[in-house]
């Protein structure tokens, strides 16, 4: 009969991660990987308890200081006309060893729309 397993260390649970990710991508890329990780987290708790430093990452309410800042400089109506402004492209290939099947098709990219910032922005999208 198993029991529980047994607790593990930190370090085995590290050592497990980078085990698998070596597996997965090999030992370079694996090392490689934890270190920018390790660098990134060192970063981001830089700033907290050690003077007064401030961190983009750290600033969890980063889109209401934007709209805030954008009100009292008078440009807020004008950012949100700019957000709803779309810019329709159309651009025709010839591709001389298309096959006939795909004769006629047509492909539909959508960039950078930001419906999730305000429902007159999908509205407009779905307008256009």
């Amino acid at each position: 009969m198993h029991g529980p397993p047994p607790n593990r260390t930190d370090r085995e649970i590290a050592n497990e991660r980078l085990y698998q990710l070596e597996l997965r991508i090999g030992a370079a890329y694996a090392r490689q990987r934890l270190g920018l990780e390790k660098a990134k987290q060192s970063l981001a708790n830089r700033g907290r308890g050690e003077g007064p430093h401030v961190h983009p990452e750290n600033i969890y309410s980063l889109p209401a200081m934007i709209r805030l800042c954008l009100r009292l400089t008078g440009l807020y109506g004008r950012a949100q006309r700019n957000s709803r402004r779309i810019r329709l492209n159309h651009n025709r290939f010839f591709l001389p060893h298309l096959p006939e099947v795909f004769e006629g098709f047509r492909l539909l990219h959508l960039s950078d729309l930001h419906v999730d910032m305000d429902d007159a922005n999908l509205q407009a999208v779905m307008e256009a």
